[in-house]
């Protein structure tokens, strides 16, 4: 009887898992709709937008609702526009190429220096540029 019990509880902690994570993957969509809506972005008001926002989030596990950030729902768009990218042979390989800002880290003591730095497109890893932002940072 005790392994019964067992069973049935380790049952309903994963229905209430599941409940939970799809709970957190909606809540996830409505933020960026909002975001998206006050932001007033174009894609966004087009009709059915929402519609294919939710396929998009139904498309993976409840864990990719957990890597959004949600700060920047346009991200959201670009991953969509890039699996539809990705899917026409003609249109493959898919990657979208944009600068960031990172701050600096000074290996040698773990410090962030007070400074970023472009992270340069041309450069397989941003090296170069990096050497260079560091010694000016300092």
């Amino acid at each position: 009887m005790g392994d019964t019990e067992s069973c049935s509880s380790t049952a309903t902690e994963s229905t209430s898992t599941k409940r939970r994570m799809r709970r957190q993957k909606f809540d996830v969509y409505e933020d960026i709709c909002q975001r998206l809506r006050a932001s007033e972005n174009e894609e966004a008001s087009q009709p059915g937008f929402e519609d294919e926002l939710w396929n998009h989030f139904n498309r993976f596990s409840s864990s990719y609702s957990t890597a959004v950030y949600v700060e920047q729902p346009e991200d959201v768009i670009m991953h969509m526009k890039l699996l539809d990218r990705a899917v026409d042979p003609t249109t493959r390989p898919a990657f979208e190429v944009r600068i960031v800002q990172v701050p600096v880290t000074d290996v040698s003591c773990g410090e962030t220096v007070h400074s970023t730095r472009n992270v340069d497109p041309q450069t397989s890893d941003g090296s170069t540029r990096q050497k260079q932002d560091y010694k000016n940072a300092i």
